[in-house]
């Protein structure tokens, strides 16, 4: 947890990044089995080397690919839902935001 820093000078946000990495995580078991990925040329699953990391100061393993499958038909189905409402939302909002930047900007510039 280097990354957070130490003592005084420690994150004040590491509890709340924890909290929502529990939570993600566990959305994702929720849904999904992961599995390894298989090479679609040889059928064989591509092999995932646990030890490769990168050098830096903080350490993290190196780039690889897992597949993620919905763990039935009625959780895939609950998933495009709330992404399909989630986007929906999101477009709105930035829709929202734009829109009133560019309201407070006009009135800025009449003035």
């Amino acid at each position: 947890m280097t990354s957070f820093g130490f003592g005084q000078r420690q994150c004040l946000g590491m509890t709340l990044t924890q909290d929502e990495l529990l939570i993600a995580c566990g959305a994702i078991m929720w849904a999904f089995n992961l599995k390894k990925k298989v090479d679609p040329a040889t059928g064989n699953e591509i092999p995932i080397d646990t030890k490769a990391s990168n050098s830096l100061l903080i350490v993290k393993p190196d780039v690889y690919s897992m597949a993620f499958e919905p763990r039935s038909e009625k959780k895939r189905m609950e998933i495009e839902e709330n992404w399909a409402e989630t986007d929906a939302r999101d477009k709105k909002d930035r829709a929202d935001f734009i829109r009133d930047a560019e309201l407070r900007l006009a009135g800025e510039l009449c003035l």
